[in-house]
């Protein structure tokens, strides 16, 4: 499986916020300079020098810039902080479709800085940390803490997430969501925050579930559907259903933690529908494509299930551009 089609998600932003806690532990920064190109906020830190500290939750980033502190000079030096309100800045960031961070640890380097950089955030002992996007659909603000409208994280806060969607089906207003396909609601943040293309055609494959499943039925299966089983299947009642054992959300929290774990080569491993040569794929509602096996099952088959298989539209195979073979002749000089 080819991995450069993998976008930042849940587990890519939480190897980022430890990487960048593992680099900037013990470290202080004296400033950070923003790539001309980039139309996000400069990112002027009041005081100098600062502390850079990361937390994940779903596919965002929060950076936290806090100042210096000896621990002889500890207690001087809040209530300094705290007459010049050099409270802790927070700074939230998504990182696009491939947004990524680089670490230059040689206090000396004549390395140019990667291709694509916006943000290199410059230390006091002349290492510095960087982030890129060749595509520079990430972005950044100031905030006080991470977004409301988005969901708690599948792996950090399962009870909370499960109750959020628990709720929602308790909820007259979310009715409508989870009348949706299961393919297209994985990928609803306010729910589901963390879960993006890759992770929602893996967590399907293991759940054996067809992503045109209404989600509604798909989230009250309680194991992988057996191709064999008898239909058809009966689904408890959604007031007696304990979220907890629903497969999809088990495996929103089980498969987001191997490929948290997992290394670049394990990944390759894991992944097996995401961009797979032998998966069919087709374009959802939201032009996102979706990758499944067309062995993967329906919970209540459809009346109009084969008008529906009927009707999927593939994504168009990428086409590479071949080098023209044919020389072309040098230019004829003119004469004088």
């Amino acid at each position: 499986v080819d991995l450069s089609f993998i976008m930042s998600e849940l587990a890519e932003l939480a190897k980022m916020a430890k990487r960048i806690n593992d680099f900037a532990l013990g470290k202080y920064f004296s400033r950070v300079i923003k790539a001309p190109i980039s139309k996000n906020t400069e990112i002027n830190v009041p005081f100098h020098p600062f502390g850079i500290s990361a937390q994940s939750r779903g596919k965002e980033l929060l950076l936290k810039f806090f100042p210096k502190e000896d621990n002889a000079e500890r207690a001087e030096n809040e209530v300094k902080c705290e007459q010049a309100n050099f409270s802790p800045l927070y700074l939230l960031m998504t990182m696009g479709l491939h947004g990524f961070w680089r670490f230059n640890k040689a206090k000396k380097s004549r390395k140019e800085e990667p291709k694509y950089t916006l943000l290199t955030f410059l230390a006091e002992d002349g290492t510095k940390m960087m982030h890129g996007d060749k595509l520079r659909f990430s972005k950044w603000k100031f905030v006080n803490g991470f977004s409301s409208n988005r969901g708690p994280d599948p792996t950090q806060e399962f009870d909370g997430f499960v109750e959020n969607i628990a709720q929602a089906f308790k909820s007259n207003r979310s009715l409508k969501t989870f009348e949706k396909p299961i393919g297209e609601v994985l990928l609803n943040q306010k729910y589901f925050n963390g879960i993006g293309n890759y992770l929602r055609s893996e967590i399907l494959y293991r759940a054996n579930i067809h992503p045109l499943e209404i989600a509604h039925n798909a989230l009250l299966v309680t194991e992988p559907i057996d191709s064999d089983a008898k239909r058809p299947f009966i689904l408890p009642p959604t007031d007696e259903f304990d979220f907890r054992n629903s497969i999809i959300l088990k495996l929103c929290n089980s498969f987001c933690e191997e490929m948290k774990q997992a290394s670049f080569l394990g990944k390759r491993v894991l992944m097996k529908a995401y961009n797979r040569s032998n998966a069919s794929n087709f374009k959802d509602n939201n032009n996102r494509t979706v990758w499944y096996y067309k062995t993967q099952q329906f919970v209540i088959e459809p009346e109009n299930m084969a008008e529906q298989l009927a009707n999927l539209t593939p994504r168009r195979p990428r086409s590479r551009k071949r080098k023209s073979s044919v020389t072309k002749e040098p230019p004829k000089k003119r004469q004088k």
